[in-house]
């Protein structure tokens, strides 16, 4: 399935993965991929939050405290 996938979406995947392995989850959830988007500095995702001032940690806390 990940092959028929954007590189982008491939490297969006990869870092929710890692972040899912961060959380101790084994699954990919919606704020992994949420996460993975912020990591990737070439996403839309991570130059809108940027020109917005939010942090990836200050959203990283926030999912954390739910």
């Amino acid at each position: 399935m990940i092959e028929r996938c954007t590189e982008q979406a491939r490297r969006t995947l990869f870092f929710a993965r890692y972040e899912a392995f961060q959380s101790g989850s084994s699954f990919i959830e919606t704020e992994h991929v949420l996460l993975g988007l912020f990591r990737d500095d070439q996403s839309l995702a991570a130059r809108v939050l940027a020109e917005a001032r939010l942090s990836p940690d200050v959203i990283r806390r926030e999912i954390e405290d739910h």
